[in-house]
């Protein structure tokens, strides 16, 4: 596939994962969704990112995606032109974090404060918060934590403060 084929099934793919969300996207659920689902990397993300932006089919609003006229008649007409896998995937994941009702983690360790800070949000909006007073030798063991949007991370974490408490 040459790259222009490449761009223009990654704008296709762009504008149909914002179509599953409706008319607009957050950003962030964007990235997500192409990373997780399709192997993008940062890199590969943001160049497609940049070139969606720069073109008419959407419009950038804060942190988010929206489908311009343009974009809604383009993904119509040449919905075709995007690899069934990749519609497939994108569904799938797509149908998973609605399950999820949209969880996410972030966390970040604040060196001067000796504080690793966790939060899971909900829709983007924080549901719980968790402070770690961490030495930066004690951090790297929390940082290699696995965030799911399961019970997984919860026991993980239980696991990992009880055996730095026993240490």
């Amino acid at each position: 596939m040459s790259v222009d084929e490449n761009q223009v099934e990654g704008r296709l793919s762009l504008l149909y994962a914002i179509s599953l969300f409706g008319q607009s996207a957050a950003i962030s659920r964007l990235k997500h969704l192409f990373q997780t689902g399709l192997d993008f990397d940062d890199s590969k993300w943001q160049t497609m990112l940049d070139d969606i932006v720069d073109s008419d089919l959407v419009k950038r609003l804060n942190d988010e995606l929206i489908l311009s006229d343009n974009g809604m008649v383009v993904l119509s007409f040449f919905q075709d032109r995007i690899d069934p896998e990749t519609i497939s995937k994108l569904d799938s994941i797509t149908a998973q974090n609605d399950v999820l009702t949209n969880y996410e983690w972030q966390s970040w360790y604040d060196a001067r404060h000796h504080m690793l800070q966790i939060m899971q949000l909900k829709d983007h909006q924080r549901i719980l918060g968790i402070q770690l007073y961490l030495s930066p030798e004690e951090y790297p063991d929390f940082d290699e934590l696995s965030f799911s949007n399961n019970e997984d991370f919860i026991d993980a974490l239980k696991t990992l403060i009880q055996t730095q408490k026993e240490t």
